[in-house]
């Protein structure tokens, strides 16, 4: 079956784990026996994380979806932490009906690929199968509202540079699953794509370090964009 791993075990530094143990107790406490499943997600649930730059992402499902459940969690992220807290949260119904979206789904290819677990799970719930061929179908569908969100973030004259990099990695990431590989962070993600489509190496930890954003990854930024615009995406 799938790996429980304690939050405590997970491989993150000591702030990380502590703000994710706070809100675990406190999900806990609103949902009580209503929880089905707790999940750390993206960089942070793989031990990848980057200092000041990772937020930290948790997959959550409910037996029932009730609206003052959620204003409840919501209000703890507001008043928790200085690590943003990213959630998306499904009911059991939904979620074991495989209505989720791409980010879970990857998600969940991680999961059943081991490079995530759970850290809460009420066996009671069914986790929908997910393959990679279903990523790559919901990665295709993804990908144009995805390429035209950072072409309207370069068009505004102060960049939003973590949203566009973010983006970016989203698009790039799309790319590399249709080649039949599953990537894990940042750095595995630029990589893979430079590899994969011949395109020009950038290295993206040195950008997460600066609080503005150079002129190097600038100028990437552009080639990046016009390379997705003007080449045809090659489906494994």
């Amino acid at each position: 079956m799938f790996n429980i791993i304690k939050i405590d075990e997970l491989n993150v530094c000591d702030s990380y784990k502590e703000n994710i143990m706070i809100f675990y107790k406190e999900i806990k406490n609103i949902l009580k026996d209503k929880l089905m499943l707790f999940m750390v997600t993206g960089s942070v649930g793989i031990g990848k994380i980057h200092d000041g730059w990772s937020d930290i992402d948790i997959l959550i499902v409910t037996k029932s979806y009730i609206i003052d459940d959620i204003k409840k969690i919501q209000e703890v992220i507001r008043r928790l932490s200085d690590i943003k807290i990213g959630t998306t949260i499904y009911s059991q119904k939904e979620f074991e009906s495989n209505m989720i979206d791409g980010k879970t789904m990857y998600s969940l290819l991680n999961l059943y690929r081991n490079n995530l677990h759970l850290n809460y799970y009420n066996t009671d719930l069914k986790i929908p199968a997910v393959t990679l061929d279903m990523m790559k179908q919901k990665h295709l569908a993804l990908l144009p509202d995805y390429v035209h969100k950072l072409k309207r973030l370069v068009y505004i004259n102060k960049y939003d540079k973590k949203t566009i990099i973010k983006t970016m990695n989203l698009i790039m990431k799309i790319y590399v699953v249709q080649k039949n590989i599953i990537p894990k962070e940042y750095k595995d993600v630029f990589s893979k794509f430079s590899y994969l489509y011949n395109f020009k190496e950038f290295d993206i930890l040195k950008e997460l370090n600066l609080n503005d954003i150079s002129k190097e990854f600038e100028d990437y930024l552009k080639k990046f964009i016009e390379f997705i615009s003007n080449n045809k995406l090659l489906i494994a």
